[in-house]
This record gives C-alpha cells, structure tokens and sequence, in this order.
C-alpha cells in the first residue's frame, strides 16, 4: 500500500477522502475498496464532488470506458439510495457544489479538470469548516497540484489496478489476429496431409 502525505500525519479516527475519477473508472468499486486501510483512519467519509460526476457522465459515451462509467454510477445511486453507507464505517457523500469561474484564485485554472477539483476540495473545506481531508488519486500532475496547494494526498495500490479495457474494434481485432494464428497453425499439418494423399 502506497500512501503519500503532505504535512498531515494520516493517523485519524475520522478522515475524508475525496478520489477522482481516474480511481473511480481503474480501481475496484467503491464497495469492495478498503478506505479505512486506505486512509489509516476508524472511520471514512467518501466525498465525490461535482467535477467528477460530470466526468462520470462524460465517459458514458467513451468507447472503452462506457461500462465502467455506468458501473460507477450505477453504484453510487445504489449506495446513496441505501442510506449512504458504503460499509462498515465507511459513507458516503455527493458535494453538490458548482465551481464558480469567478471564484477560482490565480493559481488554479477553471478550464482543468484537476484544478475544478482541487478547488472544490477547498470550497469543502471551507464550508465544512474540517481539514482531515485529501484526495486519492493515481495521476502524478493531481498529486503535484495537492503538493502545491496543501492538500494532503492518497496513492492507490497500484497491484489493485484493473486491467486496461478495450474498445469494441480492439477486441475484434484481437479476436481476428487470435483466428488468423490457429489457422496458421493448422497450415503445416494439412499441407503435410495434402502431399501425403497425392502419392
């Protein structure tokens, strides 16, 4: 288990974790992740924010990533719906909070995807008036950004990692390269058969 603090002691009886969408779409469910390991903490509370449900939303209509999309999503009306309770001292939150362009300071960009969640993470802050909380992320230009701003910062087991998912057109390519390799295969043998039947 990888775990990377900025100036925060990640040892809490409460903590809340924010991940982003590159977690949501290659890691496992939020259901079967362990948050208290992840977060070292007796209780998790999960906030997605709205930068990443729009995204969510957003990759419905990606060729690889549309089922694992609507699986998310899926799951999290599903959690919501039950009481919001993820497991066993674990819930879960949906920060519906629009980032304001006007609001954003200097140092942060309305136009990345990044920087609208950072942003949020402060504005929950903020308004939550608690600074136990981080982000999870896999994506090194998102944990140099929580450096820079303060925020402490969760790596997810990499070896949890689900595998690469292909479009539709790469698994018919793999399924046509895969027939093309047995009949191939098969090609030595029948011409040895053919010569044999000739004489």
């Amino acid at each position: 288990m990888s775990v990377t603090t900025y100036g925060v002691t990640m040892k809490n009886v409460k903590w809340t974790v924010f991940p982003d969408t590159n977690t949501l779409l290659h890691y496992p469910p939020l259901k079967d992740t362990d948050w208290k390991k992840l977060a070292d903490a007796d209780l998790v509370h999960v906030v997605l924010c709205m930068q990443v449900i729009h995204e969510l939303d957003q990759k419905k209509d990606d060729p690889r990533l549309s089922s694992r999309a609507q699986r998310a999503i899926k799951e999290i009306k599903a959690i919501r719906a039950a009481g919001s309770t993820i497991r066993d001292g674990v819930t879960l939150e949906v920060f519906v909070v629009e980032p304001r362009v006007a609001d954003f300071p200097p140092a942060l960009s309305p136009d990345s995807g990044d920087d609208k969640i950072i942003y949020l993470v402060n504005k929950y802050i903020e308004q939550k008036n608690c600074t136990d909380v981080s982000v999870y992320s896999e994506d090194n230009g998102m944990l140099l950004k929580c450096e820079a701003h303060g925020i402490p910062a969760i790596e997810p087991d990499t070896d949890a990692r689900l595998a690469t998912p292909q479009s539709e057109q790469e698994k018919k390519y793999k399924a046509a390269i895969t027939e093309l390799n047995a009949i191939k295969s098969q090609l030595p043998q029948n011409l040895n058969c053919h010569k044999s039947a000739s004489r």
